[in-house]
């Protein structure tokens, strides 16, 4: 296998090309040639943050920009974006002018594929536009409208988009159950397309349905789901994510939890300086500050709000609705009965207002009946509260009901309907497709075939391996029953209790000690400071009792070191015992003095060791110290024990490092005296996990 192809695998190989070419000479027909777009797409991928802060801006760009082409689709492309900045800036009626001007061009060219996706994007951004002004029923049926024409199309990308923005309407309209469907839908074509940038905005507007159904469990689950895997990377999206999560803890009555939240959303808003966005997360820092009581800051923000919402009379009903039921409830909390009264009986159409909205509402006005003593009235407004309660444990089982549906027909149903990447329908009736579908098996076959004959091969490595191993272990096994250390460590103690008194045997009682440690510790990941210390201590010991030219290592401990912390096995020992051997090779013929220093304290909660040498370190760092009459070293050591450290660091977040380097740079001289030797630095987080790397 790793020699070179084999005949088979050339003669599969031409086979594949042939049938890709195959495909490629039969998909190339009958296709419209979309690329007339992307240049634009392209353009305002680039300059998103510029179109959300400065649309004028945005809009002289897009009319100025120059594309190849096809004129008249670039020219309805282009009137489709300069749509989306008016409706940024605030003008609808200049948004719904060119949305218009649009439907008209795809009314006179119908039945194709650009025409298709120019309507598209146009019933998404009416629909856009729609609930903007609180129409959640027709923004819905435009939304729905895009994704069937999207669908039309080979390549399905902006489906994600519109298939949440469906999701979001049906949430808005109390349809929990639809809105779990078309999120859960979003979701599966943004893990077919490998898009998993949205996916964030999908578990988060899941979280969001189950916020609404008072399952907090659930909705914090998905909302940590999507914080860990797909972590929101623009402002936008930062924006849109904690300010959702922040409802969550609002509505589970955990005020201090959803400002936190708040004030997140609120640092992100103020990089897009998109005024609607800002105004939503005052009313929500203002909502919060009111439930912790904190009502200067509640005022502060609210007032903001307010000033924002009700610029225009008309202008997003429903959430003048959300600030108002805000306002009376901060009106309640000042006593001023009057004020809240006549926030309460401003004359909304409450059929167009959101479920949740009206909830509060009821609420206000009970709370309001309640204070003035009008009891009756206040008893009316707590059963509509009721009811509000019952319509939401009656969607609770709906929704549990179509997703145990949907779960079942996820993998059929929807996925051959609407989900699965297919060509148009036209296309599915032709030949080609037949063609295409002997091409799929022929390639599947020899794929097969390959795949079994690798799988024999390796399986027959496999099983060599395994025998070869257990062969090897059967050996070992039988060495120890037959040569077991602690036997041999008992001879040795009687063989020096034997000898005679004027012979120095504490060489070899240093070396039993030396052995032993390492026989106790050669198996553990990780072993304590104290452990590793005592191990230090023997080996130095021995080393300068068969060489007293060898330096004893000056240990400089602090106080606050807590000598039972964990680290890994050798950590210590390996440097030590490097700088013993290679260090100060050649420095007693120049009568030098040989030191090295063991440091160790604490840091920044981790547990910082430096092991520095005067010895003849030169070259570059962790190059061997050669001389002539040095011993050669393997290196063995310190490859195991960056090894170790590499598999550990990949379990923790915190990472352990051991750095290498000359003294010179350690301690940062200049031209002046240039320190000789080496400074080994170590660090170990305190609490760190070494479990990584048991089984």
């Amino acid at each position: 296998m790793n020699e070179g192809m084999t005949k088979l695998d050339k003669y599969i190989l031409l086979v594949l090309l042939g049938g890709v070419m195959l495909l490629a000479s039969c998909s190339g027909k009958h296709q419209e040639d979309d690329s007339w777009y992307k240049p634009i797409n392209e353009f305002v991928t680039q300059h998103q943050q510029l179109m959300q802060a400065h649309p004028d801006s945005m809009m002289t760009l897009i009319r100025n920009l120059k594309c190849d082409g096809q004129p008249e689709l670039v020219t309805q492309w282009k009137r489709l974006i300069r749509a989306k900045c008016c409706y940024l800036k605030g003008a609808d009626p200049e948004c719904q002018a060119l949305i218009d001007s649009v439907n008209g061009y795809c009314r006179q060219h119908p039945h194709r594929n650009t025409t298709y996706k120019i309507q598209s994007y146009a019933d998404n951004l009416q629909g856009i536009l729609m609930l903007a002004v609180g129409k959640r029923d027709s923004a819905r049926t435009y939304y729905e409208k895009a994704y069937h024409e999207l669908m039309r199309l080979p390549n399905h990308d902006d489906a994600i988009d519109i298939s949440i923005n469906v999701a979001d309407a049906s949430r808005q309209l109390g349809k929990l159950a639809d809105a779990s469907s078309w999120y859960r839908r979003a979701n599966f074509l943004a893990d077919s397309l490998q898009l998993h940038e949205a996916q964030n905005s999908i578990l988060a507007g899941l979280g969001q349905v189950y916020n609404d159904l008072q399952n907090y469990q659930l909705a914090h689950y998905y909302f940590r789901k999507a914080e860990r895997l797909y972590p929101p990377k623009n402002p936008k999206d930062t924006h849109f994510f904690y300010n959702s999560w922040g409802n969550v803890y609002s509505s589970e009555g955990k005020p201090a939890e959803a400002l936190k939240c708040f004030l997140k959303a609120q640092r992100a808003t103020a990089i897009i300086g998109q005024p609607l966005m800002t105004a939503i997360v005052d009313a929500n820092l203002g909502q919060t500050y009111l439930e912790l009581n904190q009502l200067d800051s509640a005022q502060k923000y609210l007032a903001r709000t307010t000033r924002f919402f009700f610029v225009k009379p008309d202008m997003q009903s429903d959430l003048q609705f959300y600030v108002d039921g805000l306002n009376a409830s901060l009106a309640l909390r000042q006593n001023n009965l009057s004020k809240a009264s006549a926030i309460l009986e401003k004359p909304y159409v409450l059929s167009q207002m959101s479920p949740n909205y009206l909830y509060l509402y009821h609420k206000g006005l009970f709370q309001l009946y309640e204070r003035k003593g009008q009891y009756a009235k206040a008893l009316a407004y707590q059963k509509l509260m009721k009811q509000y309660d019952d319509s939401l444990r009656n969607a609770t089982m709906v929704s549990n009901v179509q997703e145990n549906e949907l779960r079942f027909k996820q993998d059929t149903a929807i996925v051959r309907r609407d989900m699965t990447l297919r060509s148009t329908q036209a296309e599915a009736r032709s030949s080609r497709v037949i063609m295409l579908l002997v091409i799929g098996l022929l390639a599947m076959g020899v794929l097969a075939l390959i795949a079994y004959y690798r799988y024999k091969s390796l399986r027959h490595k496999h099983q060599h391996h395994q025998e070869m191993n257990r062969m090897m272990a059967l050996k070992m096994e039988n060495v120890r029953n037959r040569f077991s250390p602690h036997f041999v460590f008992n001879v040795l103690n009687i063989f020096i209790s034997n000898l005679p008194k004027d012979v120095n045997v504490k060489p070899l009682r240093l070396l039993i000690q030396v052995l032993r440690a390492n026989l106790l510790t050669c198996d553990k990941i990780a072993v304590s400071l104290d452990e590793e210390l005592q191990m230090v201590m023997s080996y130095s010991t021995l080393r300068h009792e068969t060489n007293p030219f060898l330096p004893m290592p000056r240990f400089d401990i602090s106080k606050d070191v807590d000598l039972s912390l964990m680290l890994p096995s050798m950590i210590i020992q390996i440097p030590v015992e490097n700088a013993l051997k290679h260090a100060f090779v050649g420095m007693e013929e120049t009568g030098e003095k040989p030191q090295l220093d063991v440091k160790i304290w604490m840091e920044d909660e981790m547990l910082r060791i430096d092991v520095i040498d005067n010895g003849c370190g030169k070259g570059t760092i962790g190059a061997s110290r050669k001389k002539a009459n040095s011993a050669v070293s393997t290196g063995t050591g310190l490859r195991i024990l960056h090894s170790t450290i590499e598999m550990l660091n990949a379990g923790n977040d915190r990472k352990m490092y051991f750095k290498m380097q000359s003294n010179s740079v350690a301690l940062g001289d200049g031209a002046g005296s240039q320190p000789k030797g080496m400074c080994v630095s170590i660090g170990v987080p305190c609490n760190y996990d070494y479990g990584v790397c048991q089984g």
